[in-house]
């Protein structure tokens, strides 16, 4: 059986282990980088929450404007009602800090006679950072 010459690549004949400085210098290497790497975690945990709540927001919005939409086109309430309760109107989420703010403008098309409403969601959410809007109109069919 033949032997095989044994090396050893990490330290060298007369080494046992690292020296003092070595470990030293590994720590405040190791110490210098982890604080960059957690303030990278921290940012990024803080952007996946701000995009979570523009998210919210959006279909808050949305929400907003379909509950316009419905009290528009109900038989009950139509458009001059639409108009008179929606038009100024802030509406908080039950849960989150957002708010939606409700602005309309009536129009009367010169040509046609016909009477419309544009009717704009405005939503803020958080700290303010991130707005959405929707657009939309409603038609004064007369009934």
């Amino acid at each position: 059986m033949k032997k095989y010459k044994k090396y050893n690549i990490f330290k060298s004949k007369d080494q046992k282990g690292f020296t003092l400085i070595e470990l030293i210098l590994v720590i405040v290497v190791l110490g210098i980088s982890v604080v960059p790497l957690t303030q990278l975690v921290t940012t990024n945990q803080k952007a996946v929450g701000d995009i979570a709540l523009y998210v919210q927001a959006e279909f808050f919005t949305q929400s907003v404007m379909e509950e316009i939409i419905a009290d528009y086109k109900s038989s009950a309430r139509g458009y001059d009602w639409a108009i008179a309760n929606w038009s100024g109107r802030t509406v908080n989420h039950h849960d989150l800090s957002i708010t939606a703010t409700v602005s309309i403008q009536q129009v009367k098309d010169e040509d046609t006679g016909i009477q419309y409403a544009i009717v704009l969601v405005g939503t803020k959410a958080g700290t303010g950072l991130r707005r959405t809007k929707l657009t939309c109109y409603l038609v004064d069919d007369g009934s």
